[in-house]
């Protein structure tokens, strides 16, 4: 089974709810803060994804991820890996991503979504 699949079954949605859910979200909560760290681009992972403007190094801010409860391209955009170069810390009402190594330049930026630290 595709990691992609088992995260369905683990939240018990379909892949349409999960579309529906995110073009919503889009809509109503997706704030467009441009950024000097990363670049949005065609992902060999999924559809589109995030990958460093400049080389990042571990421990760097790599951005805010979410804004309250609105998403931003990092929290939109980033895809999902088992092996993580950045993890989204919840810092009072908002999200941050981290990097966890380093990262090169043009490097595709991904998270784990089953991150604990965001819960």
């Amino acid at each position: 089974m595709s990691d992609f699949k088992l995260y369905l079954e683990e939240n018990k949605i379909s892949e349409q709810q999960l579309i529906d859910w995110m073009t919503y979200m889009d809509n109503y909560y997706y704030i467009d803060i441009p950024s000097d760290v990363y670049y949005k681009s065609n992902s060999n992972i999924h559809g589109e994804g995030l990958f460093a403007l400049t080389d990042i190094e571990k421990g760097a801010v790599v951005g805010v991820a979410s804004i309250k409860d609105n998403r931003t391209p990092l929290a939109r955009y980033t895809n999902h890996s088992k092996n993580p170069n950045i993890e989204f810390i919840k810092v009072n009402e908002d999200v941050v991503g981290y990097a966890l190594e380093d990262i090169l330049k043009d490097e595709e930026i991904v998270v784990d979504y089953r991150h604990p630290k965001l819960k």
